[in-house]
């Protein structure tokens, strides 16, 4: 199946993973480590973070609509200058579980208006007769995303302190750029060439049956 939507969207959503999934992994023993708090208190550190991102994607349609195909692209370049203020956070170290809220919650939106239009344009992409190949797609991705994520970066930011982490989220930066550099194409891409028509079996009591008779 030759589809841009699908072949270029999956890559962006391995893309995306890998970014959120790091991000995660490496937040989490951050804020452990570095801001002295409890694994409790660091999942309710990023609880405005998922609130955001919840009630963003329930108007990402609305927001599409408004913007355009240019969406994602904006929102991934939106989300890159928001991960870099939080690296300049943490290098400088005045990072805090307070003063980091602003910018997750702005992590948050920019993450969700990337991610749900990249979702509506690889099931636009993909045709009628493979559509459950589209969610298979997007699963797939999102594991090895995840994967890699936590393997290639978790490594750097759990073992180097606070330099590590604001490396590793500034390595995410430029995986925005990334993201934003194929959005383009994936919005622009053409739909799915239609599927030929069937031939039709014929019925057997169509069939003219051989004539027996001497």
């Amino acid at each position: 199946m030759r589809s841009r939507a699908v072949s270029l969207g999956g890559l962006m959503v391995v893309i995306f993973s890998t970014s959120y999934g790091a991000f995660l992994y490496v937040f989490a023993a951050y804020a452990q480590r570095d801001l002295g708090l409890t694994a409790p208190g660091a999942a309710l550190l990023v609880i405005p973070y998922g609130v955001a991102f919840l009630l963003t994607s329930m108007a990402v349609p609305r927001v599409a609509a408004l913007v355009g195909p240019s969406t994602m692209t904006l929102a991934a370049l939106a989300h890159a200058a928001v991960l870099v203020a939080i690296a300049v956070t943490i290098a400088t170290g005045h990072a805090g579980a307070v003063s980091l809220q602003p910018l997750l919650i702005l992590l948050g939106i920019s993450q969700a208006v990337m991610y749900g239009p990249l979702v509506g344009a690889i099931v636009a992409g993909t045709p009628t007769w493979a559509a459950g190949l589209a969610g298979g797609i997007v699963a797939a991705g999102m594991q090895l995303g995840f994967t890699l994520g936590v393997a290639l970066l978790g490594g750097i930011g759990t073992t180097h302190g606070a330099p590590g982490v604001a490396v590793v989220v500034g390595i995410q930066a430029l995986l925005a750029v990334l993201f934003a550099g194929l959005a383009p194409s994936v919005a622009r891409a053409p739909g799915p060439s239609p599927s030929p028509t069937p031939t039709p079996i014929p019925k057997t009591g169509d069939v003219p049956l051989p004539c027996t008779t001497p």
